[in-house]
């Protein structure tokens, strides 16, 4: 073979290694499961509500108070999943203890956490707890986080950011037959993804 030949022959080689990098490149999540960057207006979020966070973002927000809650680092139970159409835009994550173990915790056995966009109902759900939180009725609370933030007696916080609201929920499974005696236990985790969504929620 000419030296000529092995000369192409090796272009040949190299650009088809290149090749293989840029689709490698290209077919990579830079922005969580849906491929899409940060939501910056609302109407984003809601064809997109999984891409607030990234997995391993998530997972870092919640990693302490998850293994204060059941004992063992968390890990997701398959991807997160969007909700979209004329009703709310939800994100859901179903976290398990990491490698499939049982939690510590009985009660918590998987918790299902949710990040949504409250289209209709917002407001009212707001007015509703801040009026709960200044009746001093159970665990409603007022809190400083975003414009508006209010946490509920259900395991969740209401949120307005600019002039949108969203809701941060948790449900633990099986859960405690008493919600209430649950809430101190699963609260600061709520908390604590309410805090970093406050900061990347689209505000109109």
């Amino acid at each position: 073979m000419s030296v000529r030949a092995l000369v192409r022959l090796r272009r040949a080689g190299t650009a088809a290694a290149l090749a293989t990098v840029l689709t490698a490149l290209t077919s990579c999540s830079l922005f969580g499961s849906d491929d899409v960057a940060r939501p910056d207006s609302v109407s984003k979020f809601d064809e997109h509500p999984c891409a607030v966070f990234t997995e391993t973002e998530m997972i870092n927000i919640i990693s302490e108070p998850y293994l204060h809650l059941t004992g063992y680092a968390p890990e997701l139970s398959n991807g997160p999943t969007a909700t979209t159409g004329k009703g709310d835009t939800t994100c859901t994550y179903i976290l398990q203890p990491k490698g499939g173990v049982k939690s510590a915790a009985a009660e918590v056995q998987e918790l299902e956490l949710s990040v949504g966009h409250a289209k209709n109902d917002g407001v009212a759900a707001m007015s509703s707890c801040v009026t709960a939180a200044g009746s001093g009725a159970g665990p409603y609370q007022v809190l400083p986080i975003a414009q508006q933030a209010c946490l509920t007696a259900q395991y969740d916080v209401w949120l307005k950011v600019g002039s949108a609201y969203y809701h941060i929920n948790g449900n633990p499974q099986p859960g405690w037959p008493n919600v209430a005696d649950g809430h101190s236990v699963v609260v600061p985790l709520i908390l604590a993804v309410a805090r970093s969504a406050a900061d990347r929620l689209p505000r109109s």
